[in-house]
């Protein structure tokens, strides 16, 4: 050590490695706690845009003017504030939790289907997706439903026995449906009850057996959308509709101090405690007042940068509107699609329409400007035309920037 030095060599280099530790600790809880709501974890959850994620459907209920909420505290929602509660896919773990909600509030309870795989190249969207195993779904069921069996169908009938709501699901591939005499089917088939109301619970509750009506993948499939939405605002009231994401793992601390003793900041209090102790012991022995040591890590931030087709419907400014919307879309599409800018306007609907059908869209841009134009002339304009014409455009850019996501097997 050198006259007049306040820490020896062995010190510093043992402080420089607690900091450097500290660093790259910050970073990776910084990556591990993000917002779900920028990080879109892949998988059946209210923030993933994954063909299996329920995030289309929260904000298809957004658009329509519903208070649409979701929840990530240990705390539960007031009840007074809800009209329904959605527990979509929960986890297994989540037994307790389950059936203190379905006993307290009217609840939508959509059973799990798929296990998914990221994506190596994009991890918003799922790579593959595999059906979960009959016991795992049946022993979900169980906590909502007892005595109830799982049932498993090759294919979705040619007809649905409806006990009210006149719009038909469809459903590709297999079908889940759930046999029970507690349950009062609301959808369903001689095989079994693929929408059905549990008849002697205290809360209504409805269980939804099969969950690709809701999942982005089939979301936008025949009436679907119309048909989910029923179901919703079947349960009436003027409260929020709540997703309950802590089924999915998804759980904001309120407190500072209990999170700081929580996975995965702990290991940053370690850490810090360590830094603490070799100050302590290195300041034993020493004349004078230690040297001011300032803690500069930054963990950084994040920003979330989302596209959406938000279209405003005014009264009487309707086509202003919907043509200022239309306008912004196709000039985003095109500056990310590197469109050549030399286009007149025709040529760059055909440039697009092309690009369009090589990146496997399923819908014809020319044919949806074609429709637009029908709209913007006044000839039979209406709310509900250009609010479906609005989504059909939205969908036609997901597919052109990212790909078809009409299938779970395939990503997106």
């Amino acid at each position: 050590m050198k006259s007049g030095a306040v820490f020896d060599t062995r010190v510093v280099a043992v402080l420089v490695c607690l900091g450097i530790a500290g660093f790259v600790g910050s970073l990776i809880v910084g990556s591990l706690a993000g917002d779900p709501e920028v990080s879109k974890p892949v998988g059946a959850n209210g923030f993933s845009t994954s063909a299996v994620g329920h995030r289309a459907f929260r904000e298809l209920l957004t658009e329509l003017g519903h208070d649409v909420r979701t929840h990530t505290r240990k705390e539960v929602p007031p009840a007074g504030d809800l009209s329904a509660l959605v527990l979509a896919e929960p986890l297994t773990g989540k037994r307790a939790h389950v059936q203190r909600m379905v006993q307290d509030y009217p609840t939508l309870v959509v059973l799990p289907k798929w296990w998914v795989r990221p994506a190596f190249n994009n991890p918003h969207w799922a790579a593959s997706a595999t059906l979960l195993s009959d016991n795992h779904v049946a022993a979900i069921l169980d906590w909502v439903l007892e005595d109830a069996e799982l049932q498993r169908i090759e294919k979705a009938p040619t007809e649905w026995k409806m006990a009210s709501s006149s719009d038909m699901p469809t459903i590709d591939g297999v079908v889940q449906l759930v046999r029970s005499d507690r349950l009062f089917p609301l959808i369903s088939t001689d095989q079994g009850i693929l929408v059905g109301a549990v008849a002697d619970g205290a809360q209504t509750t409805i269980i939804v057996a099969d969950p690709d009506m809701l999942a982005t993948h089939g979301l936008g499939k025949g009436e679907n959308a119309a048909l989910m939405v029923k179901l919703i605002e079947s349960f009436g009231g003027a409260g929020a509709i709540v997703f309950d994401e802590t089924i999915h793992g998804f759980q904001i601390h309120p407190s500072v101090t209990s999170a700081i003793f929580d996975m995965p900041f702990v290991w940053i209090t370690v850490l810090v405690g360590m830094a603490i102790g070799v100050l302590v012991w290195a300041s034993f022995g020493r004349f004078g007042a230690p040297l001011a040591v300032r803690d500069t890590v930054n963990t950084g931030g994040a920003t979330l940068v989302e596209s959406t087709s938000d279209l405003v419907v005014e009264a009487g400014n309707l086509s202003e509107s919907f043509k200022r919307y239309v306008e912004q879309l196709q000039a985003r599409v095109a500056q990310r699609l590197h469109a050549p800018k030399s286009l007149s306007r025709d040529e760059l609907v055909d440039w697009l329409d092309k690009v369009g059908r090589n990146r496997g869209s399923q819908l014809g841009y020319r044919e949806l400007m074609r429709q637009v134009l029908l709209q913007l002339d006044g000839s039979g304009t209406s709310n509900s035309n250009v609010l479906r014409l609005a989504r059909a455009l939205r969908r036609w850019e997901e597919e052109v920037t990212h790909g078809d996501r009409s299938r779970p097997q395939n990503g997106g």
